[in-house]
């Protein structure tokens, strides 16, 4: 169809589509990357501010609590007293801040399939898991090792 078409018609016609292509293309990949860079900036914020003499667990350790809030939040239902006795745990601001990059970001599933999972760090997902009422549980908790949030 376009081979009969004036060359220069027919290289309009490449160039507007290419457009089309590479702004869609831009629209739908602009926020994952800006997401990708943010996360990495606040990754390395966070390990800048550990600090490793005040740490008070192995990596083993802090693996198994990390999958433990994990556990407690993934499926249908959030089991809130497994995510308290994790951050009771907690006996400084490093201990807390290794947890969260022990966590890394992970896809918590919301077990009920009209509802979406939800992706994010340790942080992120604790809101989307937990009441207000429950965070402010959290908080207070959290508060005696200078974390909010």
């Amino acid at each position: 169809m376009l081979k009969n078409l004036d060359p220069r018609l027919q290289k309009i016609i490449l160039v507007t589509i290419v457009v089309i292509v590479a702004y869609v293309g831009y629209t739908f990949l602009k926020p994952k990357i800006q997401e990708w860079f943010l996360s990495k900036n606040r990754e390395s914020e966070r390990k800048s501010e550990i600090n490793k003499n005040d740490l008070s667990y192995s990596d083993v350790e802090y693996r198994d609590m990390a999958a433990t809030i994990f556990n407690a939040m993934d499926g249908i239902g959030t089991n809130v007293e497994a995510i308290y006795n994790v951050a009771r745990k907690m006996k400084t601001k490093s201990d807390w801040l290794r947890l969260v990059d022990v966590f890394g970001i992970k896809e918590v599933n919301s077990g009920l399939f009209f509802v979406g999972n939800y992706k994010g760090n340790l942080p992120e997902l604790l809101p989307t898991e937990l009441s207000s009422g429950e965070m402010q549980e959290l908080n207070f908790i959290l508060k005696s090792i200078n974390v909010s949030l």
